[in-house]
């Protein structure tokens, strides 16, 4: 706001703090401040990576060493560095449509990916627009490859979803991911009588049989699966479980099968491998490791612990999987309740609580996600001494269909008492129902019946008795308006005891 109509460099000063100049700064500065920087305030402030940009008399070449530096500023991209880096990549998909050659194309292309740091760790709108990038430039499969992991992540909006279908449709008959191919398996399943949906996976299957070997095996695998012959599809998805197209769905239907087979060991012992040999594993295979775990090994939290897998290390700034379950465990252990800010940050609370930031989600967006990152509500919250548990909340699109909206947490099997926050902070006419572990808990149900109930904490309890090694917290909307929660707490009450 400061400089208007002026190329601007983010610059990284000795406080390792992140700041923004214009590439003309040292004008500036003569003009407004009629001195030149000192030699402490040009370390200082980050001044030298400006001036050497501006330096550069060519224009595009000036952008280019401007992106280059932006980018190695941003990685890894923090959440606070989220709203950043987009408009970075709106400012680079100008510049690639102002005719980038070809060489600088695809030199800046592999340079924004240097931002994706584990496909299910990275912000997916983030995914979603270097997968814009990608196809603008007219790479139509690392577009869609990029976009598919970018509608897995379960903060993937309803945008994110339409991108990944229209380029789903784009590539047709290929396939972009064994997510892909789950999907038009389930639609033949669902749309007998549709022969469009019927021909369309005819057509897919015949594509793998002669441009990608992967799928066509998993085509065969999966309805192998699906008719039950479990033995033949474990065989089939092992052959593919270490390839380099293989997703998520491979490993997870693997293991699904070796359940099936009552396997249960060498389910939870597959997953685990293969969480000790990647840094980027999905959080439903974290998840399944777990129910597993918990409920087919009856294992107790400590000594799952023991067992817990150390991926190779990341670089990512961002919550990861492995962290987030190693803390739930960790707080199994001690004997204290899970305690979650929904769509906030940790905190600790007036009685010394400590709170963990969003976890556990299926989907949803937190509050104001889409416009930046974790906005709160300005209002002091009534009814509660820890009005920051109420400023912030997950809501539920219903615009988002494809994932059942809520939490699901991985938990031995046992009577738990749950609490859950609601706060109504974005009035709107809201009725949606409360389901937790399969019992509609409350009905039709909003946070602010009148206006003097906006802005103000309720807290309501109940009992669930956890039978397969997950709790699951689901929320639908009874009118249209989008379901949302403020915080929850899980409480054992009766459990397996630790050896």
């Amino acid at each position: 706001g400061f400089f208007p109509n002026h190329s601007a460099l983010l610059c990284l000063s000795n406080e390792h703090t992140l700041r923004v100049w214009p590439l003309d700064i040292e004008v500036h500065t003569k003009r407004y401040l009629n001195r030149d920087f000192t030699a402490n305030e040009r370390t200082m402030y980050g001044i030298e990576t400006a001036t050497a940009v501006a330096d550069d008399p060519a224009p595009r070449q000036r952008e280019w060493k401007s992106f280059t530096e932006e980018i190695r500023l941003l990685s890894p991209v923090t959440k606070e560095r989220r709203a950043i880096a987009w408009s970075l990549l709106d400012r680079i998909a100008t510049w690639l449509g102002e005719g980038a050659a070809p060489g600088e194309a695809e030199k800046c292309l592999q340079l924004t990916e240097q931002l994706i740091d584990g496909p299910f760790d990275t912000d997916p709108r983030l995914l979603a627009q270097i997968a814009a990038l990608h196809e603008q430039y007219g790479d139509t499969s690392r577009a869609a490859r990029l976009t598919e992991w970018a509608a897995m992540h379960p903060r993937a909006d309803a945008d994110v979803i339409s991108q990944r279908n229209r380029l789903r449709a784009k590539i047709a008959p290929a396939v972009a991911s064994d997510g892909a191919a789950d999907a038009l398996i389930a639609d033949a399943m669902n749309q007998p009588e549709n022969d469009a949906v019927a021909t369309s996976l005819i057509n897919a299957k015949k594509h793998s049989q002669q441009e990608s070997p992967h799928y066509q095996t998993y085509f065969a695998a999966r309805e192998l699966q699906l008719r039950g012959e479990f033995a033949e599809a474990a065989r089939l998805y092992a052959t593919l479980v270490s390839g380099e197209q293989a997703g998520p769905e491979t490993l997870l239907h693997y293991a699904e099968c070796e359940q099936s087979l009552s396997h249960a060991s060498e389910a939870a012992n597959l997953l685990r491998v293969n969480l000790l040999r990647s840094s980027t594993a999905s959080p439903d295979v974290w998840n399944l490791w777990l129910q597993i775990s918990f409920r087919d090994l009856a294992l107790t939290p400590q000594q799952v612990l023991q067992q817990m897998p150390a991926p190779p290390p990341r670089k990512t700034a961002e919550q990861t999987s492995e962290q987030q379950v190693r803390w739930l465990l960790e707080q199994l252990v001690a004997g204290n309740p899970i305690r979650v800010n929904c769509g906030g940050e940790r905190y600790t609370s007036a009685h010394g609580e400590l709170w963990a930031e969003d976890g556990f989600f299926t989907c949803g967006t937190e509050y104001f996600g889409t416009e930046g990152d974790h906005g709160t509500f300005a209002r002091p919250i009534r009814n509660t001494a820890d009005g920051v548990l109420y400023q912030s909340e997950r809501y539920f699109s219903t615009e988002l269909t494809e994932k059942p909206p809520g939490y699901q947490i991985p938990l031995p099997n046992g009577t738990y008492e749950v609490k859950l926050g609601f706060a109504e902070i974005y009035p709107a006419e809201r009725s949606f129902d409360v389901r937790l572990e399969d019992q509609i808990v409350l009905t039709e149900y909003d946070p602010a019946i009148t206006d003097a109930d906006v802005a103000a904490a309720f807290e309501h309890s109940f009992q669930a008795v956890v039978e397969d090694g997950q709790l699951e917290l689901l929320f639908e909307s009874r009118n249209g308006s989008d379901p949302k929660i403020s915080c929850f707490q899980i409480s054992a009450v009766n459990t397996r005891p630790e050896p």
